[in-house]
């Protein structure tokens, strides 16, 4: 058997008088909890804002470890190869002074 349906009631007009202090108390009441939401949106924003960057902090620093281990690497072989031509520049200026002391023969 089907449940009989209450009417509608109309809701109640409140009889009671609001005074200034109250509608102000509501209104601040209300800003309050309006800017503890939005405080608790952005604070959240900024956690996420804060993880991307801490992410995109240890991306740049990994590359630039990266760039400097391949810098390094470059610089020690130029390093090497300004030696090992120091090296021959020498053994060469050797080589010159036994031709002209031997044959008689100068390269300059």
């Amino acid at each position: 058997m089907a449940k009989p349906v209450a009417p509608k009631q109309k809701p109640k007009k409140s009889t009671q008088a609001v005074t200034k202090g109250d509608m102000e108390q509501l209104l601040a009441d209300q800003a309050s909890m309006i800017l503890d939401a939005v405080d608790e949106k952005l604070s959240a924003q900024e956690r996420r804002f804060n993880i991307r960057l801490e992410k995109m902090e240890e991306r740049s620093a990994k590359r630039l470890d990266e760039l400097t281990k391949i810098l390094d690497r470059f610089l020690k072989r130029v390093s090497d190869i300004e030696e090992e031509f120091t090296f021959m520049k020498a053994d060469l200026n050797r080589v010159k002074g036994v031709l002209r002391e031997k044959l008689g023969v100068v390269l300059d």
